[in-house]
């Protein structure tokens, strides 16, 4: 059975769950025009902490003084600092334009990593190359270079499947500006993980079709025991998405855009497990350029499409489309954990319409199951890289890698950020009856329940270069404004209690945290702890220019 739905509908209807804003970790770029957040990539546990790393590229920044030699940095999953990065050697080589874990390849038992330069020289301009590097030291395992002028090597790589099932992963390297075939045809080539070997190559057959846009290693679709290759066309005239399988390299199925609707589809492409039950693998196919017919008659454009396809026939099993012009939805989807626990994989999409948000939706029905937002400075929100979720906090729960190299402002530095999968607890609160733009909007981390003393308050849009810290109180009620966007709402029937022994910097893109200790909880008579069934209230305060300002309020119910 296909299931389809109109995401804005169904928000008005079921109204899923709060969102979540808390972000583990939060990086940008140098300078402008670095392009930082181009790609993002989960990694390995690279220094045997415990706790998975993550990536972000910066093709375009200036490394050593060549100009768009690229940069990409390596951040340590439990602390977000830096520990490794690697730099670009010719001027616009562009490195990190992708980025993706490997797998252990050599057997050293930590996972190595590839990253692409498809504009580094060597033998023709612009012929591209893809290194791979070692998880443990950083050091250069494997190098694939292309033959071809301006073919884009490496433009997009996967290594997330076994398509010889030798039990390594293999490294998928599009091409999509090759003209092996025929003139910018483009080309997926696919790699022994084990030994670097060419496995094999499936190629455009028609001009400027550009095949390998978007390119993913997915789950047997065939029935034959081997992983297979999905590889997308989204900009040519007929922009079809082919599976090729990953045992032979023959074409399993081309799956066609429906006409004058499925603008570009395939931008977005990746494997689902399976969802249908037929024991095969499945695909998700999406694009933030898709139509949709108005009720009234005439099309709506740029509403954006996810759809997941049989492995087997090709039919659509679920879609979910924007409801209304410029949503956007789909630009970025990638399959996730199962959040819904039916024991399918899930899937999550970028939709732009209004605010950025990312949306977990069930694979089974297409219900909306969590939006993720967070604030960001820039015009085109975030969201240009999406790296899909992979569980670095240790908490059980997938978090999100989202990119966008825009920012701020549409100055190109690029920024990256961690969010928690986890949603929020507590509720909103503020009493302001309006709230204009840039107000700092407080998230709550953690557990309701008092005996896990797990609660971390989290505060965005705060002013790089001021002071604040946080208040708590039993109770609400709509308090002075200072000069600041919002006005005090905390106190009434309970005095006020100020964490102010814990004077807070924002970080330089405006965000500061806070742990709070649930046995020790301030009010003006002396600390006190925490009960099952009190509500307790949360707001920050901190300095905006000469006068005061507050964030937004959360309450939370102990439990």
């Amino acid at each position: 059975m296909k299931h389809t739905l109109t995401t804005g509908l169904f928000l008005t209807l079921l109204a899923p769950t709060a969102l979540a804003q808390f972000m583990l970790a939060d990086q940008f770029g140098v300078s402008d025009g670095d392009n930082f957040g181009w790609a993002t990539a989960f990694l390995g546990d690279l220094d045997g902490d415990g706790f998975l790393e993550w990536a972000s590229g910066a093709p375009s920044a200036t490394a050593g003084g060549r100009t768009g030699a690229g940069r990409v940095s390596i951040y340590s999953g439990r602390t977000g600092v830096e520990i490794r990065a690697h730099e670009g050697t010719q001027i616009n080589m562009g490195l990190g334009t992708a980025v993706v874990d490997h797998g252990d390849i050599n057997g050293d038992g930590v996972s190595d990593y590839a990253i692409s330069a498809p504009g580094f020289s060597g033998p023709v301009m612009g012929s591209g190359r893809v290194m791979v590097y070692s998880g443990v030291d950083g050091s250069v395992l494997r190098l694939f270079g292309g033959t071809e002028s301006s073919s884009s090597l490496g433009r997009v790589l996967d290594a997330g499947g076994d398509v010889n099932g030798d039990g390594v992963q293999d490294l998928a390297i599009a091409e999509p500006g090759s003209s092996h075939q025929a003139y910018g045809g483009g080309r997926v080539r696919v790699f022994s993980g084990a030994n670097g070997a060419l496995l094999f190559t499936a190629s455009g057959t028609t001009q400027l079709e550009g095949r390998g846009q978007s390119t993913a290693i997915v789950e047997d679709v065939d029935g034959d025991g081997f992983d297979d290759v999905v590889a997308g066309a989204p900009f040519a005239s007929f922009n079809d998405v082919r599976i090729y399988s990953g045992r032979t390299g023959a074409l399993i199925r081309s799956i066609a855009p429906q006409v004058q609707v499925d603008t570009r589809m395939g931008l977005a492409v990746d494997g689902m497990g399976d969802v249908d039950g037929d024991g095969l693998g499945d695909v998700l196919l999406a694009t933030n350029e898709a139509r949709r017919y108005a009720p009234g008659g005439g099309v709506i454009s740029l509403v954006g499409r996810v759809r997941i396809h049989s492995g087997l026939t090709g039919a659509v099993i679920t879609e979910v489309e924007g409801a209304q012009q410029w949503e956007s939805l789909g630009r970025y989807a990638k399959s996730i954990a199962d959040r819904d626990g039916d024991g399918l994989r899930d899937f999550a999409a970028f939709k732009r319409y209004g605010s950025d948000r990312l949306v977990v939706y069930s694979s089974a029905t297409g219900a909306v199951l969590a939006e993720h937002a967070v604030e960001v400075t820039t015009s085109n929100g975030f969201g240009t890289s999406f790296s899909g979720a992979a569980d670095v906090n240790g908490d059980g729960v997938e978090d999100f890698l989202v990119g966008n190299q825009r920012w701020p402002f549409d100055d190109y530095r690029g920024r990256a950020i961690l969010l928690s999968g986890k949603p929020p607890v507590g509720t909103d609160a503020t009493c302001d009856p309006f709230l204009p733009m840039g107000i700092a909007k407080l998230t709550v981390q953690g557990a309701e329940a008092v005996g896990g003393n797990d609660l971390t308050l989290h505060v965005t849009g705060v002013p790089a270069s001021t002071f604040g810290y946080f208040l708590t109180s039993r109770s609400t009620q709509l308090g002075p404004n200072f000069g600041g966007a919002l006005s005090l709402c905390l106190g009434g029937a309970t005095p006020i209690g100020r964490y102010a022994g814990n004077v807070l910097q924002p970080s330089s893109t405006g965000f500061v945290q806070q742990t709070i200790d649930l046995n020790s909880i301030p009010t003006p008579t002396g600390a006190v702890s925490a009960s099952a069934g009190e509500t307790h209230f949360f707001q920050l305060w901190f300095r905006r220019g000469t006068g005061s300002d507050f964030s937004t309020t959360v309450g939370v119910t102990f439990q």
